[in-house]
């Protein structure tokens, strides 16, 4: 079977000019974004888990 993925094309211009440069084009495989996916939402967890913490302390400093 074939294997899915995206093409990400990354165009850069001349800041100067404005002239557009050469692009560059990446594959992204559907394994790649699903392993990004991943590490992303552990990191969103972990963050957010932060976040708790961060307002329980902050509804602890407000009762004093």
């Amino acid at each position: 079977s074939k294997e899915a993925y995206v093409v990400l094309e990354t165009k850069q211009y001349d800041s100067n000019t404005g002239e557009e440069m050469t692009a560059s084009t990446s594959k992204i495989s559907l394994g790649e974004l699903e392993s990004d996916k991943t590490q992303l939402t552990a990191e969103k967890a972990k963050i957010d888990a932060q976040l708790s913490e961060v307002n329980k302390m902050i509804t602890d400093i407000k009762k004093v």
